[in-house]
This record gives structure tokens, C-alpha cells and sequence, in this order.
């Protein structure tokens, strides 16, 4: 494959401390790395070193050279067009001034879809000492660059560059809230009277027919997806966006930021300041935030139920919080 001059998210930890990095690796990732590596910057490859708990379950290796560090992803092959759009979306984001990793190259190598990118050197912030807030207050401004980029059609899914492979929001939404009341889990967990339920449902469907601008949004905004350059909190790469949608912006930006620290958390309020929404902008869109917010709480309980089961507790309490939140007055007691 000809080299592409891209971008792409890169997740790097260090290998298991006590356990050698040949052994963490299978010969057939192994050859494919190298081959990987070496065709596509035609340097030998001097050692490799996987990385351990990153990058959503893909395989991750470092390849040494002598000219530099290079990360290999490597996922099944129908994760080829994934790393296309994310390449293209960190491209993008590059072009609007966002710093980002450099892709040298993407594709299939013996059955499996790669990218191939250069190793960038830093310190993520969690784990230090570094003021957080500053880092949320760049990680808000990367978010406005992203979410001004003009897209077409909505969801996870990029059919050509800029192109995404739903027609209309809700073609996106409705499974999401099928999903969310496809029983009375709601009601037997003392949370939603059926009537409530019937009317919270209507509500969340009234957000198929909202109107605004549809841009990029990264769902999994946070620091674990970030790097500071020399330690500083205003120096920050965005290493991830393993996770952009097609969506209307800013309201599901903001949607998932709450969902993961709250409307009214330090967090929110330094990532609104970055993002350079005023408190009254702020307050104009949060009625369609909290709703969004709502939805993506009560998926969440969904996807515990089906996926892990140790998490259904804590995101049923959060989705009453988000439930509760959002009625206000108006929820009486069931």
C-alpha cells in the first residue's frame, strides 16, 4: 500500500511490569509487525514491546528503529474501515490545529487491519500531579475544533470521507431507545411509575426532530486519552478518537462529558471554558442536553445487562440520578 500522511488515536502504556515482552507476544503478531513496519519505513525493526491494557481490546505493539519509535494496532480485518475513518477524522482535527499522532500508513496485513503510526513521547495526566482542570480546558477546546468539522449523515459508521451512513437522527436514536424500554425494568426497580416511563419515552423521542449542525463528537472525551509534552497541562495531544460519531453538536459533546462527571461538575465547567460556551449559552442548550444525557444513562444500564452485569448496579444509580435530574418537580414519587 502507498504510505498515507494521516492521523490516528494511539493508546500507550508500558508492558506488565515483570513480564517479558516476547512472551506477550505470538509469532504471527510478531512477523506481522515487522512486516508492517519495515515495508512501510523501510528501517529495520530492532525490537518490539507490546503494550498491555489499551487500545479497546486490539493488539498494540511498539516497534523500535533506529530512526525513531513506531505503534502497530492490529484488530480483526473488518476493523479496516474504522481505522479509516478515524484516520481521517484526525486528520482533520491535525488541519484545524488539534495535535495529534501522525499515521504512517493503514491497511490489511495477513488477515488482520493495522495502522501504523509514530510514537508520540509524553506523560499522561492521570497519575500526576498536573492541574487536571487546565488539561479539560484543552480537551474542550480540541472538542469545539472537532465538532466544527463538516460532516454529512449521522452515526459511528463512514461511508466515504465525511459521509456517514445514516440519513436522518433518528434513524440513529430509535434503536438506542427501543433498546432503553424494551421491558419494565424501570418500573421494577421502583424508578418510573408506567405511566412516567410512557411519558419519558415520548420525550426522548421528540429528539428525532431536533435541529442544528452535525459535526464530529469524540463520545470518549478524558485524560486517559490524552498526553501532556512536557508535563505541561497546556501542552496536550489528543492520542484517541477511537470513539467519533456523527451527531448534532454542541448538545451531545456536552451530553457525554456530563455523563461521565456530571452537569455541574469543575470538570464540566473547565471543558465549557475551553469549548468558549458562556453559562448563558450553556443554559439554552441544557434542556437537550439533559435529555440526551438521559438516554445515554439509560443505555448504559442496557449495556450492563447484556455485557457486564458488575457495572448494573452503579449505572442504574446513575440513571435515576439523570432520570431524577431531568423531571425535577415534575417526577413524583412512583
Amino acid at each position: 500500500m502507498t504510505v498515507v500522511q494521516r492521523v490516528l488515536s494511539l493508546s500507550m502504556h508500558t508492558p506488565l511490569s515483570g513480564t517479558p515482552a516476547r512472551q506477550l507476544l505470538d509469532s504471527a503478531t510478531r512477523d506481522t509487525s515487522i512486516s508492517i513496519v519495515e515495508r512501510a519505513t523501510g528501517l529495520p525493526v530492532t525490537g518490539l514491546e507490546p503494550i498491555v491494557g489499551r487500545g479497546m481490546s486490539a493488539d498494540v505493539i511498539v516497534a523500535n528503529t533506529s530512526e525513531g519509535r513506531f505503534v502497530v494496532r492490529l484488530k480483526n480485518a473488518d476493523w479496516l474501515a474504522h481505522f479509516r475513518k478515524e484516520a481521517w477524522c484526525l486528520e482533520q482535527a491535525h488541519s484545524g490545529g488539534v495535535p495529534v499522532p501522525r499515521v504512517i500508513d493503514y491497511g490489511v496485513e495477513n488477515t488482520r487491519a493495522f495502522s501504523l503510526a509514530r510514537f508520540v513521547e509524553g506523560a499522561h495526566p492521570i497519575g500526576t500531579d498536573c492541574d487536571r482542570l487546565r488539561v479539560w480546558e484543552r480537551l474542550g477546546h480540541y472538542a469545539k475544533i472537532l465538532n466544527q468539522i463538516p460532516v454529512r449523515g449521522f452515526g459511528s459508521h463512514m461511508v466515504a470521507e465525511g459521509v456517514f451512513s445514516l440519513s436522518t437522527l433518528q434513524e440513529m436514536l430509535e434503536p438506542e431507545i427501543n433498546i432503553v424500554f424494551r421491558d419494565a425494568i424501570w418500573e421494577q426497580q421502583g424508578i418510573l411509575s408506567k405511566a412516567q416511563t410512557a411519558a419519558l419515552r415520548r420525550s426522548l423521542e421528540d429528539c428525532y426532530t431536533i435541529k442544528g449542525r452535525s459535526g464530529v463528537c469524540q463520545w470518549d472525551m478524558c485524560c486517559e486519552n490524552a498526553l501532556m509534552r512536557g508535563a505541561n497541562p497546556d501542552d496536550v495531544v489528543l492520542l484517541d478518537l477511537d470513539q467519533t460519531v456523527s451527531v448534532i453538536v454542541p448538545a451531545h459533546q456536552l451530553a457525554y462529558v456530563a455523563k461521565a462527571w456530571g452537569l455541574d461538575s469543575a470538570i464540566m465547567q473547565a471543558f465549557l471554558r475551553g469549548y468558549g460556551m458562556s453559562q448563558g449559552d450553556f443554559a439554552e442548550v441544557l434542556p437537550l442536553v439533559k435529555r440526551l444525557l438521559v438516554l445515554q444513562s439509560m443505555r448504559s444500564v442496557r449495556w450492563a445487562e447484556d455485557r457486564s452485569r458488575n457495572w448494573l448496579e452503579k449505572n442504574l444509580a446513575k440513571a435515576h440520578s439523570d432520570i431524577v435530574s431531568y423531571f425535577g418537580s415534575e417526577l413524583a414519587p412512583v
